[in-house]
């Protein structure tokens, strides 16, 4: 049970991370492509990136439920229940 729940903590941090870095990206790709300037480009993209922290917690709720969810059921990896060993029979 205590591997699930660490297992279950560490997919909670990687999917919280893994989704700011996603939707940072492709909000500051989508600002700063119609750009020329490079510069202006980073700018635009940063803006943009910075205008999304409204979401941060959506991100964190969802990724919660989500690996709360997982670790439960076992259907991340690292959370599958272990089948026993004994054996039933001589």
């Amino acid at each position: 049970m205590l591997r699930k729940i660490g297992f279950g903590l560490l997919w909670f941090i990687a999917l919280n991370i893994l989704a700011g870095i996603l939707i940072g990206a492709i909000a500051g790709a989508m600002a700063g492509s119609g750009q020329a300037d490079p510069q202006k480009a980073y700018e635009v993209g940063k803006a943009a990136g910075a205008s999304l922290a409204w979401l941060k917690p959506y991100v964190f709720v969802v990724s919660a439920i989500i690996c709360c969810v997982g670790a439960i059921k076992g259907f991340l990896p690292g959370t599958k229940t272990r089948p026993s060993t004994m054996s039933g029979g001589a």
